[in-house]
């Protein structure tokens, strides 16, 4: 369910679903003309529930991802000789301290 729920193109169809309904609440005259009545509906509301839900998934396993990412990220940070602390210098590169102060002098 997570897997669906996360899903990009459940994205892409809430996202062209949602868009054909606004357009087409918004070109239709509603009888009693109050355009509230339409986007106050409950099967478009489940459509915008639907959405956050999605983007919420998405968003947590996103997250997910990127914190199991750090750890190779210092390997290979540790593997170039690079501390993650120093700005990402390599060894023998100048930093911009030294940069401003060797166009100073």
């Amino acid at each position: 369910m997570l897997r669906f729920l996360s899903s990009v193109k459940l994205t892409v169809i809430l996202l062209l679903i949602l868009s054909a309904a606004s357009v087409g609440g918004t070109l239709v005259a509603p009888e009693d003309g109050r355009y509230q009545a339409f986007y106050q509906q409950l099967w478009f509301r489940s459509l915008l529930l639907l959405l956050a839900l999605n983007m919420a998934s998405c968003t947590l396993k996103t997250i997910r991802r990127n914190l199991g990412d750090g750890p190779r990220l210092r390997q290979r940070l540790a593997a170039l000789n690079i501390d993650d602390t120093d700005g990402l210098l390599l060894p023998g590169q100048q930093g911009l301290d030294e940069v401003a102060v060797s166009y100073t002098h």
